[in-house]
């Protein structure tokens, strides 16, 4: 059973990995610096700063949550820039 956890990590990371280099070929309407606000990037920022953190129950809070506030964050990000009405 431990491994649909390991296969649906795999498709979830495919799909980052392919709009990471979408963004970076240029063929999304964001600009090209954008691909470096990947949640995957975000992801290994807030992996280096876990790091940081001393073990507590908040430490093991934040590592339970890595991705999905990976993806908050990445969300928060597209709607600033779709509320600021940036373009290219």
């Amino acid at each position: 059973m431990n491994w649909i956890v390991f296969a649906a990590e795999i498709l979830m990371v495919l799909v980052f990995i392919y709009w990471f280099i979408l963004q970076l070929s240029g063929k999304t309407e964001f600009p090209r610096w954008m691909a470096f606000t990947n949640v995957l990037f975000i992801y290994v920022l807030m992996r280096v700063v876990l790091s940081f953190i001393p073990v507590s129950p908040f430490r093991l809070g934040f590592a339970n949550g890595l991705m999905s506030e990976s993806m908050f964050i990445w969300f928060a990000i597209m709607l600033v820039r779709e509320i600021s009405g940036t373009s290219n």
